[in-house]
């Protein structure tokens, strides 16, 4: 992995970290796990949640704001937030 590539994978796992959506996704599903993927030139994140009985990829994001964006979109279907 080129050190660029591998600098933009640490940010966007920071990024991640440290969401306020990705907290509270965690609340609702506490080992749902990101992991990464790397393809010849894109990372992809992977949502892995062994609750929901999927020992494997449960979904898989472009980038960091992909992958939060799933997780407003989950609790937006369960009602765990409110969108104004």
């Amino acid at each position: 992995m080129a050190s660029s590539k591998f600098y933009r994978l640490g940010h966007d796992l920071q990024l991640i970290s440290e969401s306020t959506t990705w907290a509270e996704y965690l609340k609702f599903h506490p080992d749902a796990k990101v992991g990464f993927a790397c393809s010849e030139n894109t990372v992809y994140f992977t949502l892995i949640q062994p609750s929901l009985g999927h020992r494997g990829v449960v979904r898989y994001a472009q980038s960091a704001e992909d992958m939060i964006e799933l997780a407003e979109l989950a609790l937006i279907e369960m009602n765990g937030i409110e969108v104004l």
